[in-house]
């Protein structure tokens, strides 16, 4: 059987600190983190971002529950990016042991685009964290062979993909898709949803109403078993935090892990922990 590695990503559990997510993540058998240490200043209040004297006290913690960090979130690249809140942003993910770092485009150029990616992957380099792009109805990179094609000039594994199987399952990549492309494909974000949905609620739904992988209609099976070995795996599935307490945290991280666990072992995955 193959195996599987699972993070735990933040949205999943955004009315938690990052130390608690840490937690969180080792009591559900999660072996990584995914977290926040970048975002415009414009978003930068509504998400839980990793700074200042935080950082110190949650990189003794992660090296004492033995969890890591998959990967940070989210790097947008646009035609004025601030590449110096970029770098020390991945400067402090480098202290938390970052591997990859999100990256959403927003330039419609394409040669624009990957000049822009070029820049930010050599700052990235500088910190030994990979690029994973990321493709979603909310960037100019909407659909799996967009992503590819924006990434094709990069050599040496320095920018990959993200996989994200709502994103996917939405914009209607098919397995064979999947399968021909799996060697860009760093990581995998699992989360699952109704077939259908109102265009004007696509915002929301990959914000605050996903579902537990396995509770939804989206062909999770068929789009993970075409995948190799060694798959990792972000749990990301936020649901509305409104009015809710950590107990209520803990309950939803659990369903959520048990469900990624339970939807990779039918495509056959064992996954650690």
């Amino acid at each position: 059987m193959k195996t599987a590695t699972l993070s735990l990503h933040h949205l999943t559990a955004m009315d938690v600190s990052a130390c608690e997510l840490v937690s969180l993540a080792a009591q559900a058998g999660c072996q990584d983190v995914c977290l926040f240490t970048y975002m415009p200043e414009r978003f930068r209040a509504k998400y839980p971002l990793v700074e200042g004297s935080e950082v110190q006290h949650l990189a003794r913690e992660m090296r004492r529950l033995s969890v890591g960090c998959l990967s940070l979130e989210v790097f947008p690249l646009t035609v004025d990016a601030d590449f110096v809140e970029m770098e020390r942003s991945l400067e402090i993910g480098a202290s938390l042991g970052a591997r990859y770092a999100t990256v959403h485009s927003h330039i419609e150029d394409q040669q624009q685009a990957r000049d822009r990616l070029g820049t930010l992957a050599e700052i990235s380099g500088n910190y030994a964290i990979g690029l994973a792009v990321e493709f979603n109805p909310f960037s100019r990179v909407t659909t799996l062979a967009q992503a590819l094609h924006l990434i094709e000039p990069f050599e040496n594994g320095r920018v990959g993909l993200v996989l994200d199987t709502l994103h996917a399952g939405r914009g209607g990549a098919q397995s064979a898709a999947i399968d021909a492309s799996q060697q860009y494909i760093d990581f995998v974000q699992i989360s699952d949803a109704p077939a259908a949905i109102d265009q004007s609620e696509r915002w929301k739904e990959a914000m605050l109403n996903r579902m537990v992988p396995g509770a939804g209609e989206l062909p999770l099976i068929q789009m993970l078993s075409c995948l190799k070995s060694d798959l990792k795996i972000s749990i990301e599935v936020p649901q509305n935090t409104v009015g809710s307490s950590s107990s209520d945290a803990k309950s939803r991280v659990l369903r959520a892990v048990d469900g990624a666990r339970k939807t990779l072992w039918a495509a056959g995955f064992k996954s650690r922990g």
